[in-house]
């Protein structure tokens, strides 16, 4: 499923201050994926519940022209920590960049192939 992210992320706790990681609660209020993707199994577990307990596998953010490879990387990070299985972020070329928890990857693990197809020419 294709949607936007606010479901999980206004207000959102993944973290207990107890864990060291409250900077995550407060960051995700202010960072929501352009887009994102949840398998049927996820949506079964939480599909009604607003918020989501976590983020769903996989989250797309757009790259602009505004932001830098620092905003880049601290979205991902901020994303797998919320529970992501992947980020992806697309450049404005529409090339991919897969990240996981272990870093880049080559290819995404949920066997997506995403293209885009050139403009009418």
């Amino acid at each position: 499923m294709l949607g936007p992210l606010s479901r999980w992320s206004v207000g959102q706790s993944v973290a207990h201050p107890s864990d060291g990681l409250d900077h995550v609660v407060a960051e995700l209020a202010a960072h929501v994926p352009d887009v994102d993707w949840a398998s049927a199994e996820f949506m079964a577990r939480y599909g009604d519940l607003s918020p989501f307990p976590q983020a769903p596998e996989i989250c797309v953010e757009v790259r602009s022209p505004s932001n830098t490879n620092a905003e880049m990387a601290f979205k991902t990070e901020l994303f797998l920590q919320a529970g992501a299985v992947e980020v992806w972020v697309v450049d404005e070329d529409g090339a991919r960049h897969i990240f996981d928890s272990q870093g880049a990857q080559p290819h995404s693990r949920f066997g997506v192939v995403v293209g885009h197809s050139p403009g009418p020419g």
